[in-house]
């Protein structure tokens, strides 16, 4: 029988949440996310990842959290990056609950008032050739927002 190529175990996962570097701790939130269902043990080292230094994995182990039913834990990180002033963060959130969909409606406040954020920063009116990455940005978060918003009504 033929091994398959680039699957990880959740054991595997876990070992790479407890990395020092930084993309290894993501790519192991991402791993989890993938899995049928979650062990105690992944709950906990997603739980920890929770409060990693990286915003990134901080929202891939909620991403993780929240695809396997543990919304609750996930909503207050969601939250937080949605509100940060790092975009990259703030887009990276957004596209997450974006995706999630129905899983993410209590986050639905939280998302209109990034919504109205992006707004002040890029006003609906730009032109669109205006160039600017902190307007650009805020124009990708809007996709992301506005989508969501649209699917739960």
């Amino acid at each position: 029988a033929a091994a398959q190529v680039g699957v990880g175990s959740a054991a595997d996962f876990i070992t790479n949440l407890e990395e020092p570097v930084i993309a290894v701790r993501y790519w192991g939130a991402v791993g989890m996310s993938a899995l049928a269902d979650l062990s105690p043990e992944a709950v906990q080292a997603l739980t920890q990842a929770l409060s990693d230094e990286s915003a990134s994995v901080r929202i891939e182990a909620a991403n993780a959290l929240a695809r396997h039913g543990h919304v609750k834990a996930a909503i207050p990180v969601l939250t937080a990056a949605l509100e940060s002033g790092n975009l990259a963060a703030v887009q990276h959130a957004a596209r997450t609950i974006e995706l999630l969909g129905e899983k993410a409606r209590k986050l639905l406040p939280a998302v209109k008032d990034c919504e109205a954020r992006m707004k002040v920063i890029r006003p609906p009116d730009t032109s669109p050739l205006v160039v600017d990455p902190e307007k650009d940005q805020a124009m990708f978060i809007l996709f992301s927002t506005g989508a969501f918003i649209q699917a739960l009504k």
